[in-house]
């Protein structure tokens, strides 16, 4: 299972905090497939990194509860 709560990326440009990804949340039971799609730059690229531990999430905001995965790994910031 994968699970995700109130996931947020943000980048810094030229000074200016802009959300890529922003209180995302959402599960994908074992056995179940989930589909993204969306504009370029819409953040779907991001959301695949972030997940795989390319990308750092962001705590600015709303801190993200947890990301969790079948085998029990947790990435979470607090």
């Amino acid at each position: 299972m994968l699970e995700v709560k109130n996931l947020t990326f943000q980048v810094n440009e030229n000074g200016i905090e802009r959300s890529i990804v922003e209180n995302i949340s959402f599960n994908v039971e074992d056995g179940e497939m989930l589909v993204i799609t969306g504009p370029n730059g819409g953040g779907k690229s991001t959301l695949a990194k972030v997940l795989m531990g390319i990308d750092q999430i962001s705590t600015t905001g709303q801190k993200p509860e947890s990301v969790t995965h079948s085998s029990s790994h947790h990435a979470s910031k607090e």
